[in-house]
């Protein structure tokens, strides 16, 4: 193997700490030139630090020639002696289904697979192969989609459980690591389909910077994006020590920002604590751009009562001592609670042939029968949150939980202790009450989850 490209990640390993001694691994192995790079590069280096290694395969049911990619990453495998793990996703039916874009369900259906692929091998790490030129993808995405200033730092190095070992590599290296090792990899076609927003960057925005402007673009843009995020990290740190206890009051429902912070601060600081009001209510960062922050920072010179609706059905007022960020009057405080499920309820998975359709139509307000197929995630309890939604009815139309609770006349106070089961992001049972149109047993269900509520009578 190439003993350069080796080195080059020892080296960067001794700065950024991807990998330690006796480290269970999932790798990312969709087949492409940068994953069979990182397989590769972990299994040249699995007897020095006793690596326990997994591949892990999507297949996302979006190409045609997908059974191939399959099939290369089985028998790569197989010669390196490595456990291979594969999901199918039929990614297509999901996406009309959910009505949400191709490249957001498929990402949020490889996170699932990754995940629960860690917990049943006992890994400790998950492997990604995004690259020097994947970097400055994401940052020249972000610019353009107005993200706030920490999205302009990139992907991290290391995020949680996930390394990125290869983003210091240009995708130059990796290829040719990968044809002195003499082993095949997949092209993917659908990454020359420039109708996908972060393929027309990388087939037509970023060529087009390297080559009328400056040809170490990619370098160029991921150093800005590091001394950005190093920035970032100061501002944050300052808040911490300087800012937050005397400026800001968190509340369960709402958070209060007192004016005097853009009085006495560079707006950089209060367009941080601002994102942080945002992000600590929603629990998302993910739809809230530079210019919610700026809406809100323009509130502190509006009169008393005036307002700016934000994502995730939240709403800044301008109030006597600044700015309350908190939820509209019909949804919930953003804070979970959950509950362990053996405590609340008894989950027993059989196959559909072995019940009658008059055992499944005889469920009752505290048993009922699930489609097991398309628990797609561990199964939770929880208790009801902000944005919450239930299928009703076959076309996937969905409602406000916080309307099916008033058309069915359930107090506001009792409406919080109401368990809900869950399974990913979407509501299974609100337990007591309806089940979701979505996971109801249909004709083409196999297995058959049949779910009991403890400590009830049936009938």
């Amino acid at each position: 193997m190439n003993s350069e490209f080796i080195n080059k990640f020892l080296i960067n390993n001794n700065k950024y700490n991807y990998i330690e001694k006796n480290d269970s691994i999932i790798i990312g192995l969709s087949g492409g030139v940068d994953s069979v790079g990182l397989f590769l590069l972990l299994c040249s280096l699995r007897e020095e630090f006793n690596l326990s290694l997994y591949a892990i395969h999507i297949n996302h049911l979006i190409r045609k020639e997908s059974g191939k990619d399959v099939q290369l990453a089985k028998e790569l495998c197989q010669r390196y002696n490595v456990e291979f793990i594969g999901y199918t996703f039929d990614i297509p039916s999901i996406s009309k289904e959910e009505k949400k874009g191709l490249e957001e369900i498929a990402r949020n259906y490889r996170k699932k697979a990754f995940e629960e692929a860690m917990k049943e091998k006992g890994a400790n790490k998950i492997a990604l192969a995004h690259h020097l030129s994947d970097q400055a993808e994401t940052i020249l995405f972000n610019i353009a989609r107005g993200s706030a200033v920490k999205g302009l730092g990139g992907m991290k190095r290391n995020d949680g459980t996930y390394i990125r070992p290869l983003l210091e590599f240009t995708k130059e290296e990796i290829i040719e690591f990968v044809n002195d090792s003499n082993e095949d990899y997949i092209e993917d076609a659908t990454n020359k389909d420039n109708t996908y927003s972060r393929n027309y960057l990388r087939n037509v925005t970023i060529p087009g910077i390297r080559e009328n402007i400056n040809n170490r673009f990619d370098e160029h843009i991921v150093k800005s994006g590091y001394e950005i995020i190093q920035m970032y990290n100061f501002v944050n740190k300052y808040i911490d020590e300087k800012v937050i206890d005397e400026f800001v009051t968190v509340n369960e429902n709402e958070i209060i920002i007192d004016e005097m912070i853009v009085n006495r601060f560079p707006r950089i600081i209060a367009s941080n604590v601002i994102m942080r009001a945002l992000t600590t209510l929603a629990k998302s960062a993910k739809d809230i751009s530079s210019q919610n922050i700026n809406d809100v920072i323009l509130l502190f010179d509006k009169t008393i009562s005036r307002s700016v609706d934000l994502p995730y059905n939240m709403i800044a007022t301008r109030i006597y001592s600044g700015i309350k960020i908190a939820f509209k009057d019909d949804t919930y405080a953003c804070k979970e609670s959950f509950y362990n499920v053996e405590d609340i309820v008894d989950i027993k998975v059989v196959n559909k042939n072995d019940l009658t359709l008059d055992e499944i139509k005889k469920d009752n307000k505290y048993t009922k029968y699930f489609n097991y197929d398309i628990m797609y995630e561990i199964l939770q309890i929880r208790n009801a949150k902000n944005g919450d939604r239930i299928v009703i009815d076959n076309d996937n139309h969905t409602k406000k939980l916080s309307d099916y609770f008033i058309e069915n006349k359930i107090p506001k106070d009792d409406r919080r202790d109401i368990p809900l089961l869950v399974c990913g992001e979407e509501i299974v049972w609100i337990i007591g009450y309806r089940i979701s149109e979505k996971f109801k047993v249909t004709n083409d269900t196999k297995r058959v989850a049949i779910i009991k509520l403890k400590e009830k009578q049936n009938g």
